[in-house]
């Protein structure tokens, strides 16, 4: 009986996490849909939405840094419970600001609670569920920025300003730190500990630490993955239209089908965890990825479509199976750190080296675009073949 109750609160668990995940995502694609109505109230230039970007990450990358600590000391369901609480806050703040300092001050908090939340989710999910369902709560991640953006699409449209969707989001922002607080005693019944101890049996190197070659490898993965996924969706379409010469809107529903591939992905990898295993799918995943990138090379357009979809596709599973494999390749306390430390580097690779990409191109050409995201590629199965020739004894 107990083993049953135990059964049914994972699954309710897990049905939490997936909401958790799509709250993750709501709050991602806002900004860019509401920024032009936003700064012509604020009267700031286009450029500034990237001031808020900028610290929002900051304090997301502080704060993923620091969650380990933060696990330490408190129990799980206090740290999402506050986490959700400062993110919902900050959310309702931006829909209620009239000053722009406002901004910067939501901003910060935002980052705060997204930051120890994305960690935390993280870290528990790895230790927790196969590497299906954490596939799947990334997934989630990406319909939950879908219908984000979707939301601030519709209250543009049908409401008087842009601030009800901002409003709209932090409702249910609210909502799941309801949710979070009614299951709070759930979240003390985990298999967490048990499971990851037996597990340690298989980690080569139990004493492999933070500040190991092996753990700095797999932290900077991070940042060339979010780069390489992110640098697509943001220059790829401006590399299509003033260097390929396509059509703007062609070009947009490129950019739409790479992330919407990317978040299929997510689903029809979790699908085939059944029959390869993470690592096999992390490996497979960059090769194919290099080769859909080779499509990007060429100008017809019906080999950059087949280029972005397959690209988008292979990419989706690196993020949720490199996170699983975080407490299969290290020890037990080196595993909770380095979650929060791959996160904090995941968003370096949006804070900064994306934009690098960005000031690259602009001092060069578009045409190296492709090359560059070759190069990345490339670096990317380097580090991983690495990892696993240290980390993994069969493959």
């Amino acid at each position: 009986m107990h083993i049953l109750n135990s059964t049914k609160i994972q699954k309710l668990l897990l049905i939490i996490s997936y909401l958790s995940f799509i709250s993750l995502g709501l709050p991602d694609q806002v900004l860019g849909v509401a920024w032009v109505d936003m700064r012509s109230y604020f009267l700031k230039p286009l450029d500034y939405g990237g001031v808020l970007l900028f610290i929002t990450t900051i304090f997301t990358i502080t704060s993923s840094f620091l969650s380990s600590w933060f696990i330490r000391k408190f129990n799980i369901s206090k740290i999402l419970i506050t986490s959700c609480l400062l993110t919902a806050i900050a959310i309702m703040g931006y829909g209620l600001s009239f000053k722009w300092w406002n901004l910067i001050l939501f901003s910060s908090i935002l980052g705060l609670g997204a930051g120890t939340i994305d960690a935390t989710l993280n870290d528990w999910a790895a230790k927790n569920y196969s590497p299906k369902h954490m596939n799947f709560l990334h997934g989630f991640w990406g319909v939950g920025a879908t219908l984000g953006a979707f939301i601030m699409t519709g209250a543009i449209k049908y409401t008087p300003s842009w601030r009800f969707g901002y409003i709209i989001v932090s409702i249910i922002q609210f909502i799941l730190c309801i949710i979070f607080f009614k299951s709070r005693k759930l979240w003390k019944i985990t298999k967490t500990s048990n499971n990851i101890k037996l597990e340690e049996k298989n980690v080569i190197n139990k004493n492999i630490n933070i500040f190991s070659l092996e753990a700095i490898g797999s932290m900077i993965f991070f940042s060339i993955y979010v780069c390489l996924e992110s640098s697509i969706g943001l220059w790829f379409y401006s590399v299509m239209v003033e260097s390929y010469n396509i059509k703007k809107e062609i070009a947009g529903i490129l950019i739409v089908l790479y992330w919407g591939s990317l978040t299929l992905g997510r689903f029809l990898t979790g699908l085939m965890t059944k029959e390869f295993s993470s690592s096999k799918l992390i490996t497979n995943g960059i090769i194919f990825a290099i080769l859909g990138i080779c499509f990007l090379f060429s100008k017809n357009l019906y080999l950059i479509t087949l280029g972005l979809i397959l690209t988008g596709l292979s990419l989706s599973g690196l993020y949720p199976n490199m996170m699983h494999e975080t407490p299969k390749r290290f020890n037990y306390e080196t595993a909770t750190i380095l979650t929060g430390y791959q996160v904090g580097f995941a968003n370096i690779g949006l804070a900064i080296l994306t934009p690098m990409i960005g000031v690259i191109l602009e001092k060069t050409s578009l045409s190296l675009f492709p090359i560059i995201l070759s190069s990345l590629g490339f670096i990317l199965l380097g580090i991983n073949y690495y990892l696993l020739k240290k980390l993994v004894k069969s493959v």
